[in-house]
């Protein structure tokens, strides 16, 4: 995905983005490894969270989301304040909107069950790959021309997913501790037991 964002810009983009005054490639270079970096620890602490107890998968996102309320409730005020309190919360929404929610839902839930029976690199992949196969769909579908960064993104994406599973992670062995042997006391005791 990196490499096709950085993609040098025609005469197209120049004029379609002419409002656009200054960019800083650092900065939003630095934005993205920044993002990438927590995203990676996000993911990390999720699949433990979610493996690191018996809460069943729809508890725990419950209860992540109350967490995430206050704050997406407080974004909505701070950015519109006057068109909520004069129209209500819920103005605009139709069916495309409520779609598009219910969509992003399945699409989080989805991803809460991969990271429980699976791990968080295989949810990364499952995520190139779509991003990959969305993008071959919208060149056969609806004339979308990829460039060459971007065919290198996928051969990179689909040779990590190769590797990956060409060479497993192999969990070292560690043998159950051993009972020590029981003295000839201690079965004659079990089996005058097993007898009355």
């Amino acid at each position: 995905m990196t490499l096709d964002q950085t993609t040098p810009k025609t005469a197209q983009d120049v004029a379609v983005h002419k409002h656009i005054v200054e960019q800083s490639p650092l900065k939003g270079f630095i934005a993205v490894l920044v993002a990438c970096i927590l995203s990676g620890f996000a993911g990390i602490y999720f699949e433990k969270i979610l493996k690191g107890s018996d809460v069943s998968v729809f508890v725990r996102n419950v209860q992540l989301s109350i967490i995430s309320l206050p704050v997406g409730l407080a974004n909505v005020f701070i950015q519109d304040s006057g068109k909520v309190l004069k129209k209500g919360l819920l103005v605009g929404f139709d069916i495309v909107v409520w779609g598009m929610i219910f969509l992003s839902a399945l699409g989080g839930l989805t991803v809460a069950v991969v990271i429980k029976y699976a791990d968080n690199i295989l949810k990364a992949f499952a995520t190139s790959i779509a991003i990959i196969v969305a993008c071959v769909a919208s060149a056969l579908l609806f004339s979308f021309r990829s460039s060459i960064l971007f065919v290198v993104g996928t051969v990179l994406v689909i040779m990590a997913v190769f590797l990956y599973s060409l060479f497993p992670y192999k969990k070292k062995y560690h043998p159950a501790p051993m009972e020590p042997p029981q003295s000839s006391q201690s079965r004659d005791d079990a089996s005058t037991t097993l007898r009355e």
